[in-house]
């Protein structure tokens, strides 16, 4: 039988973050364990995955807004910040700080209402055609199409609708199984924010900087989320 092994330990073996004892133990056991293999993998592609898109980003400098929050979180009280920033990766830092956003800066729910109504189909838009010229000639900004064909996902179709800011644009994705993913752009409000909601049975990720308010929608668990929508962001861009 297979030693249990903690969560934790996992993650800190994959980081490297455990003593040569106890990194052999857990080499040991994750070698007996085809499946526990197959996951350690799939964690280390993730990892690989993450730091080849967030790279760009490195040296560009945080928006105010995080500065702030970051500031509020080296203070002694809030501990449980202070653990997390401590836990989280250094290119993963500012995004999971902005977590809180939601609690310090007013609701940006017309966006994500938007994105959820045309991700379910309550929307009629103007369909176009699938090409990056034509999307940042919509929202008047240099973007790409991002590819998502590494998570399993592919273009079905681009619409056009008005926006609270202008103009805005429907990129449908599909999964091999059918399941859509929506990546909802309109023109932002001129806050950084970031946040994970539930809405119904989907999932919605508004990754949103002083330009361009970003929502993600799908089926999906949150850590899958935050996979496929960084893939997203990142892909407008770079």
């Amino acid at each position: 039988m297979t030693p249990l092994l903690p969560e934790e330990d996992l993650h800190a073996f994959i980081d490297g973050e455990l003593d040569d004892a106890r990194a052999r133990q857990v080499a040991d056991i994750i070698a007996s364990d085809p499946a526990l293999a197959e996951q350690v993998a799939a964690y280390r592609a993730d990892k690989a995955l993450m730091a080849a898109h967030y790279a760009p980003l490195l040296h560009r400098p945080l928006p105010p807004a995080m500065t702030t929050l970051l500031a509020r979180a080296a203070r002694p009280r809030p501990r449980v910040n202070l653990v997390r920033l401590a836990m989280a990766a250094s290119v993963l830092l500012a995004v999971a700080a902005t977590f809180g956003y939601r609690l310090l800066l007013p609701n940006d729910g017309n966006a994500i209402d938007a994105a959820v109504a045309a991700h379910g189909g309550q929307r009629a838009g103007q369909v176009i055609a699938s090409d990056a010229a034509k999307i940042s000639e919509a929202l008047g900004l240099t973007l790409k199409l991002p590819d998502l064909s590494k998570v399993g996902y592919t273009i079905a179709d681009v619409a056009v609708y008005p926006g609270a800011h202008g103009k805005a644009v429907k990129i449908a994705y599909r999964n091999a199984a059918g399941e859509p993913f929506t990546l909802y752009l309109e023109g932002s409000p001129g806050r950084e924010k970031f946040e994970i909601t539930k809405r119904g049975d989907v999932l919605v990720c508004l990754w949103q900087d002083d330009v361009l308010s970003t929502v993600m929608v799908g089926k999906m668990a949150a850590a899958e989320m935050l996979r496929v929508a960084s893939l997203a962001y990142n892909g407008l861009y770079f």
